[in-house]
C-alpha cells in the first residue's frame, strides 16, 4: 500500500514504464480518498507522461470544478480538459476501483487516446483525435506513471490517499473478475495475475482481493480492443469441475 499525504512531491513518485516500445497503456488500482480531502486544492490523482517532454496526461480535481477531469498539461497551458459527472465528494471515505487506459502518440500519429473507469463506470474520456498533445511532442520514449502526484497541502498520517494493488501493462487484454454476469454492469472488479496467455489457454494466479470467500463471482477475458467475454460463473474460495471455454470473438495483438 502507498499513503500519498505531502505536497507537492510528484517527482519522488514517478515510475519509468521500461521497455518503453509500446505506444498505449493500461493501469488498475484501488484508491482510497481521506474524508478530509480539500477538494478546494489541485489534487492530481494519476499522471502520464514522457520525461523528454512537458506534455502530460492528469486524472485530477481542482477549485474550479466539483468532478474528477482528465487533463492534457503542457507548457504554454492545458487542453482537452474532459470532465465527467463522478464528483470527487463521492470517493471520499471509501475503496474505489480505477483503470486508466491511454495511447501515447508517436511523432506523425493520431493515436492518443484516454479512458479512466472508476469501479467500472466509464468517468472520463478524451477520444482519438490527433490534437491531445502539442505537434512535436513524442510520448513514447522515456515514459512513467506517477501516482499520488499533486496536492496543494500537506496531510498527517492517516489522511490523504492511499493506492494499493497497483497493476500496469503494454495492454488493455486482461483478467478480471466481477461481480455480475455482465461486464458492463460489474461494479466490483478485481484484477488477476497472468502467468502465461496464448492463443489456446491463459494461467493466472487468482486474486481474490476483496471478494469474501463464497462469493458468486464471474471471469472475464477482456481482449486488446476492449471486448469482453461472456462471464464465466465462480464461487470464491470453491472450486470447478469444468474449465471456462474459450472466449469466442476476442483478438490479442502482442
Amino acid at each position: 500500500m502507498y499513503c500519498a499525504h505531502k505536497k507537492n512531491e510528484y517527482p519522488l513518485d514517478a515510475m519509468q514504464i521500461r521497455p518503453a516500445s509500446k505506444a498505449e497503456y493500461y493501469a488498475s488500482f484501488w484508491m482510497y480518498l481521506a474524508p478530509d480531502v480539500n477538494i478546494s486544492n489541485n489534487n492530481k490523482y494519476f499522471r502520464a507522461g514522457s520525461t523528454i517532454s512537458n506534455a502530460n496526461l492528469v486524472w485530477n480535481s481542482n477549485s474550479n470544478r466539483p468532478d474528477m477531469q482528465m487533463t492534457v498539461e503542457f507548457a504554454v497551458g492545458d487542453t482537452q480538459v474532459d470532465g465527467s459527472d463522478k464528483l470527487i465528494e463521492s470517493l471520499k471515505g471509501s475503496w474505489n476501483f480505477i483503470e486508466i487506459i491511454w495511447a501515447l502518440p508517436v511523432l506523425g500519429s493520431s493515436n492518443d487516446h484516454a479512458k479512466v473507469y472508476v469501479n467500472g463506470n466509464l468517468t472520463n474520456s478524451l477520444p482519438e483525435s490527433g490534437g491531445l498533445w502539442p505537434p512535436g511532442e513524442e510520448m513514447t520514449n522515456s515514459p512513467y506513471i506517477s501516482i499520488g502526484t499533486w496536492f496543494g497541502t500537506t496531510y498527517g498520517i492517516g489522511s490523504g490517499w492511499y493506492y494499493d494493488d497497483v497493476y500496469i501493462d503494454y495492454t488493455q487484454a486482461r483478467v478480471l473478475l466481477g461481480n455480475s454476469s455482465l461486464f458492463a454492469a460489474s461494479d466490483h472488479r478485481e484484477i488477476q495475475l497472468p502467468t502465461s496467455w496464448s492463443d489456446a489457454s491463459i494461467t493466472i494466479n487468482v486474486n481474490q482481493g476483496s471478494f469474501q470467500p463464497g462469493n458468486a463471482a464471474y471471469i472475464f477475458v477482456i481482449d486488446s480492443d476492449g471486448n469482453a467475454s461472456d462471464g464465466f460463473p465462480v464461487i470464491i474460495g470453491g472450486s470447478s469441475e469444468a474449465t471456462p471455454a474459450a472466449p469466442a470473438n476476442l483478438r490479442v495483438v502482442e
